[in-house]
């Protein structure tokens, strides 16, 4: 077990009080950190960690905007993007306790005007992303508080689904939608607000908000993009209600470090239930062999095994900004990252720091070669395959198969069984159905079914290309 006496951080409330002399290996954390932020060209981002009930570490890093010199600190706000999904699991799960939402009736039964179609759809399905609902942006885009519910109002008529219920795991920001809009239902105030009364306020979390006319009374780093020009600042802020369950609340390294620490402790909130809940696997995710039914989604939460201990995480992208959450319920250690470029995680930072307070090392994620092409495969595969209004359709090509998508070919190839990638990592899984026959293919998170007849009716969604 590593000890870490010298590099305690002290809890104070809403501040930390640093040690003088930081262990060696805190200080081999804050050289990856520099190292990682300067590789990605991030102006800054802040960590936090936690260990046995305690704050072990927590600091800020480089500036809040790349046009003036603020630094970033521990009570530096940054737009979370879909680590948020886990904040608005909780405030679900919070009212699952208090018998006022039910994570497997129907959610017609809370409204109803969604019709026939959702009849067989459940909060938890809707939370592990197996409800059947194909990814799209949404149709309105509104800074009022009724946004979410015209946003929902507006499915009627529209096919929102790709498969059954339950059927397949697919990434899908709609199910964070009507989640929210559930629980502006139930309580009968707008989704901002039921965060700030579930979430935020009851845990100590004084700085987060979904509202970015209170985010900029604080603290606030601004958003970057990268390109060949250098790092600028996004403007405008993107900025519309109807996205906000799936990835829009502005969080800080001292309130994540309070929501783990409430999580890890086993009753967030004062409700057992919400973290037994919270902290289990859900709904398998399709990984390729040898780590097929290794992966999971839970609520708001990727889950799988780090040398056989359990861990759940999320990774989040708000335009400009970036974020990682991790769990480590056995080790009793939280890790919470935030930077202020689009897509920045700072997973080397996490993976040295999961080293450092838990004592577990991450595997290298190692590209696959290719492996000798089946012909029988290959022409199983080939076909096409759509999720609502997307297409992508595979054909053989020679040895490999080739991806067409959006006007574009892609070379792929056979990596395992089932499994082919292109040498710049795009890939897809091809999932089998009880009879053996191929029935989905799935890549970075979504999933597609294979088509045997045309796809009726008008469609609205837009998303990633399996």
């Amino acid at each position: 077990m590593h000890r870490f006496a010298a590099a305690i951080l002290l809890w104070t409330g809403t501040s930390y009080a640093k040690p003088a002399s930081p262990s060696s290996e805190v200080v081999l954390l804050e050289k990856v950190i520099a190292d990682e932020l300067a590789q990605t060209r991030t102006p800054g981002a802040a960590m936090v960690v936690v260990k046995d009930g305690a704050v072990v570490y927590a600091r800020g890093f480089g500036r809040a905007s790349s046009e003036r010199s603020a630094p970033v600190t521990t009570a530096t706000l940054f737009r979370l993007g879909s680590t948020t999904k886990m904040l608005t699991a909780t405030a679900v799960l919070s009212l699952v306790a208090d018998g006022k939402l039910s994570l497997t009736q129907p959610v017609t039964r809370y409204l109803p005007t969604l019709g026939e179609a959702f009849s067989r759809v459940t909060l938890q399905q809707l939370l592990s992303h197996s409800a059947g609902l194909c990814e799209a942006t949404p149709k309105i885009d509104s800074r009022d508080d009724d946004a979410l519910e015209r946003e929902i109002a507006g499915w009627a008529g529209t096919q929102r689904f790709y498969t059954d219920p339950g059927a397949q795991y697919s990434y899908a920001g709609p199910s964070y939608y009507l989640s929210g809009r559930l629980l502006e239902l139930v309580t009968g105030k707008p989704y901002a607000d039921v965060m700030e009364q579930l979430v935020f306020a009851p845990l100590g979390m004084k700085s987060s908000t979904l509202r970015p006319l209170l985010a900029l009374t604080r603290p606030l780093a601004q958003g970057h993009v990268a390109s060949l020009d250098g790092v600028q600042v996004v403007r405008p802020m993107v900025e519309n209600v109807a996205m906000y369950p799936g990835g829009s609340v502005f969080s800080c390294a001292d309130d994540l470090g309070r929501f783990m620490l409430a999580m890890l402790a086993g009753a967030p909130l004062g409700k057992p239930r919400v973290a037994r809940e919270f902290l289990q696997r859900r709904f398998a995710l399709p990984t390729p062999p040898p780590d097929r039914g290794k992966s999971f989604y839970g609520f708001g939460t990727v889950a799988y095994d780090l040398a056989e201990v359990p861990v759940f995480e999320h990774g989040g992208v708000r335009r400009g900004y970036g974020s990682f959450i991790r769990m480590i319920p056995a080790k009793q250690v939280g890790i919470a990252v935030l930077a202020n470029l689009n897509g920045t995680n700072l997973r080397k930072s996490v993976a040295r720091a999961t080293h450092i307070f838990a004592g577990l090392d991450e595997p290298r994620d190692e590209p696959r070669p290719p492996i000798a092409p089946l012909a029988s495969e290959l022409a199983a595969v080939a076909g096409e395959y759509r999720q609502c209004g997307l297409s992508w359709r595979y054909s053989v090509a020679g040895d490999t198969l080739l991806r067409e998508f959006a006007g574009e070919k892609t070379v792929m190839k056979r990596r395992a069984p089932l499994y082919y990638a292109a040498d710049d990592g795009q890939d897809a899984l091809f999932l089998l159905d009880a009879k053996g026959q191929v029935e989905y293919v799935h890549s970075d998170l979504v999933s597609a079914k294979k088509q045997s007849a045309p796809d009726p009716g008008p469609r609205s969604a837009a998303g990633r290309a399996p």
